[in-house]
């Protein structure tokens, strides 16, 4: 009910806006498949949003442009957990209490590292990062990040990141970044829980049954 009421009361005060123009980065990558999976999952039917294959310089780095409001201003920002966290401001899953926002920021940077990695990966060749290497990536890079959110379930007993009362932008980012590892073949379906245990009861809470058999269970 407070939750309701606050996100109402922001509303009121800050109307989100009637439309949104996006670039999701590039088809394939982390960034993409995060962003598109937030706009989809999280924003109102009430909020139009459009994709554009204008990629503004690195193709790599999402970017997002509200158009013009009621005082003429339009406001572009480009980055991927730029992008993220201003989806997360419009649907109201960034907490209001500054402390924990602060936690939250904290989760949200451990997955932008490994879109930089995946990133830098990518374009290795033009940008100089040869340990990106996919054999790194699948065999340092996305294990790395594993054991890092299974340390932090652990350690917030399966519940939502920072033992907030409910998902949070971090949690659903987190979520998509999973996904997209397990879909583009960089970690086998069958091994994500065997492999990361202490995932079990937070991948349950996020909705990631899809990788959790009933043995897991």
């Amino acid at each position: 009910m407070l939750f309701s009421l606050h996100k109402r009361l922001t509303e009121y005060r800050f109307p989100p806006p009637k439309s949104l123009v996006v670039y999701a980065g590039a088809d394939g990558t982390l960034a993409h498949a995060v962003v598109t999976e937030l706009i989809e999952t999280l924003l109102s039917d009430d909020i139009v949003v459009t994709y554009t294959s204008d990629v503004r310089g690195d193709p790599s780095r999402p970017h997002i442009l509200v158009p013009d409001d009621k005082e003429g201003v339009s406001q572009r920002s480009r980055g991927f957990l730029s992008v993220c966290r201003y989806i997360g401001k419009l649907s109201h899953t960034m907490p209001t209490n500054p402390t924990l926002a602060l936690a939250i920021d904290g989760r949200l940077e451990s997955l932008g590292e490994l879109e930089f990695l995946s990133r830098a990966h990518a374009s290795s060749g033009e940008f100089g990062f040869p340990m990106a290497t996919e054999d790194w990536l699948a065999t340092y890079g996305i294990p790395r990040a594993l054991v890092h959110l299974e340390t932090l379930a652990a350690l917030e007993g399966g519940w939502w990141m920072c033992e907030v009362d409910r998902e949070s932008l971090a949690d659903l980012c987190w979520a998509a970044a999973l996904r997209w590892c397990v879909q583009t073949g960089r970690v086998r379906k069958d091994a994500l829980v065997p492999r990361h245990p202490g995932l079990l009861q937070w991948a349950q809470r996020v909705g990631l049954r899809e990788f959790v058999t009933e043995t897991d269970e």
